[in-house]
């Protein structure tokens, strides 16, 4: 497959804007590059795997009639004025606690047999050439129950119609091996294991950070537990009680170098909860009404990332200091539907 635009700006990009010091864009990009390439579900994924955050998914699916919806997917593309202004900022455990109190009633989905997890999510990145132009990125996942691994993964890029990325089977060999000699982990989860998690914050924060422990490299403990439960939350949201959603959330509240932020995107209030470490921004986004996850952002400190009003953009917000977001939705589809 040849190399669409975002690898052909990535070679424009960085030797050009990228300072020696700044970590935050060559990590940036080094992630859409290896989105590029065959997709292969994380590896050494145990309670772990390579954590990063998924590049927005969407969908185009004929099977839309058979899926029991989760949460509601984005809505039509709308013109959306740039935000110059910061958002409000609210402290992180105060909005931890609103959402885990609104999420108190949310019951988990049961995915019955014969049924997948179908995950979409729907992203707009800002161009970082300078250009005031928005990228737009739609993938789709179809995940087998048995440790939300993918049985086909879709992408689109832009407006096209015709997928960039169809890969009808994923390379999850390692995965399932670990899944079958040492039991469900973070990175390869079900629904029985989530439901077994510990009701207590500080015993999640354990899980956690032992879970965590091989994927953070030169980056400190808290790091690899945001990143990690970033992709945790991608796919398995859904399936969390909330007894244990209400621990997750109070151990995650503990984290440090937290800040919390209120927007707006496809018409539901967010609270935007961000980890900054090194140039690194990493935002969980959270549906303030609902507590649910609803999808993940980046970006940079001091960022210029967006500089001009935005045109023809999706209802997800940028930043100057966030140059990607993405919304996230569920649903459970029959296994005879699914099109790979």
């Amino acid at each position: 497959m040849s190399d669409d635009r975002d690898l052909i700006l990535l070679r424009e990009t960085l030797p050009a804007r990228a300072a020696p010091e700044s970590e935050a864009l060559p990590r940036t990009w080094r992630l859409i590059a290896e989105r590029q390439r065959a997709p292969r579900t994380r590896t050494r994924v145990r309670l772990s795997g390579r954590l990063v955050p998924v590049v927005a998914f969407a969908s185009v699916v004929a099977v839309a009639a058979a899926m029991v919806w989760v949460a509601a997917g984005p809505s039509e593309r709308a013109p959306l004025a740039y935000e110059f202004a910061a958002p409000p900022e609210l402290p992180p455990a105060e909005a931890f606690g609103e959402l885990a109190e609104a999420a108190r009633t949310a019951t988990p989905i049961r995915l019955e047999p014969g049924e997948l997890l179908y995950v979409r999510a729907d992203g707009a990145m800002a161009n970082l050439s300078g250009r005031p132009v928005i990228q737009f990125y739609r993938h789709e996942q179809w995940l087998d129950p048995a440790g939300l691994l993918p049985l086909r993964i879709r992408r689109f890029d832009g407006e096209s119609a015709q997928p960039s990325i169809d890969n009808r089977t994923p390379d999850t060999v390692a995965d399932r091996e670990a899944l079958a000699t040492g039991g469900p982990s973070l990175g390869t989860p079900t629904a029985e294991w989530i439901a077994g998690w510990p009701t207590d914050p500080d015993a999640v924060l354990a899980l956690l950070r032992e879970g965590s422990r091989s994927n953070r490299g030169n980056w400190s403990e808290n790091y690899g537990i945001w990143d990690g439960v970033a992709y945790f939350l991608e796919r398995a949201d859904p399936l969390i009680p909330p007894e244990v959603r209400t621990a997750l959330y109070t151990a995650l509240s503990r984290l440090d170098r937290l800040t919390a932020y209120e927007i707006t995107a496809d018409g539901r209030r967010l609270y935007a909860i961000r980890r900054t470490e090194r140039d690194d921004i990493r935002e969980l986004l959270f549906d303030a009404t609902t507590g649910r996850f609803a999808g993940t952002g980046s970006g940079a400190p001091g960022g210029r990332y967006v500089t001009d009003r935005q045109q023809n953009v999706t209802d997800i917000p940028l930043q100057p200091d966030v140059s990607f977001r993405c919304l996230v939705s569920w649903a459970t589809v029959p296994d005879v539907e699914h099109p790979g």
